[in-house]
Order: C-alpha cells, then sequence, then structure tokens
C-alpha cells in the first residue's frame, strides 16, 4: 500500500509543471544582466572615445590656424578645455601634451616656443 501511495505522489510531481519558469528565469537572468551590463559600459566607452576625439579634433584645428598667432600653445589647450563637457575639477586633472611631427612643445613666452 506504501508503494502505491508513492508511485501516486511520484506521477502527480512528475507531471507538475509549476515553477518551471521560474526556475529557467534563474537559469537565463545571469546573462541577461551580463549583456545589460556590457551595453551599458559599451556606450560609456563609446561617449568616452567621442568625447576625447572631439576635444583632439578642436585641439588641432586650433593649432593649425593660430600657428602665427603669438600664443598657439595657450590658444590650443583652451581649445581642447572649452570643447569638452568637463567639470572643473574634471578639468583640473587633465594633461594636454601638443605634439608636433613627434616634438613636443612647452608653454611659450611672447612668439617664442621652446621645442623639446
Amino acid at each position: 500500500m506504501c508503494k502505491l501511495a508513492f508511485a501516486g505522489f511520484a506521477a502527480r510531481v512528475a507531471r507538475d509543471e509549476s515553477g518551471i519558469a521560474a526556475a529557467e528565469f534563474a537559469l537565463i537572468m545571469p546573462v541577461l544582466m551580463f549583456f545589460a551590463v556590457s551595453a551599458l559600459e559599451l556606450g560609456s566607452e563609446f561617449n568616452d572615445f567621442l568625447l576625447i576625439t572631439n576635444a583632439a579634433e578642436a585641439g588641432v584645428f586650433q593649432l593649425t590656424i593660430s600657428r602665427g598667432a603669438g600664443t598657439p600653445y595657450s590658444s590650443t589647450v583652451a581649445a581642447v578645455k572649452n570643447s569638452t563637457s568637463l567639470s572643473s575639477s574634471q578639468l583640473a586633472q587633465l594633461t594636454i601634451t601638443v605634439n608636433v611631427n613627434g616634438t613636443g612643445w612647452c608653454r611659450e613666452s611672447g612668439w617664442n616656443l621652446k621645442v623639446a
């Protein structure tokens, strides 16, 4: 009699499909979260890439048009800083290096540029 009761219980449990959706969700959720977080991180990295590219473009343009001016280095640095959407604390941490043909430019004094 005990075997018969257990067999009936086992048959009911085998046919019961409640909870399958929860188990499938528990299996697939980590994968979905991975893709969602990866998409957000990729978007952030792409935004940083565009910010740096636009700042470099503004700096190159300013250096190109102000080579004969009195302060090409300062004008270039100002153009780079003005083209970004960074806060003032982030701009304070920004390091800008101006290189022309592999040669670094230092701050100018009047018309003279120190070429390293």
